[in-house]
């Protein structure tokens, strides 16, 4: 079952997929 992080993650991903920079920025939203 995924947790909130990785639901914004995927969104985040999915969402900007054509991207590349914007992983790093989507992988900032896991930090606590």
């Amino acid at each position: 079952m995924l947790n909130n992080c990785e639901i914004r993650f995927y969104v985040c991903f999915w969402y900007n997929i054509s991207v590349i920079r914007q992983i790093s920025f989507c992988l900032k939203l896991c930090q606590i």
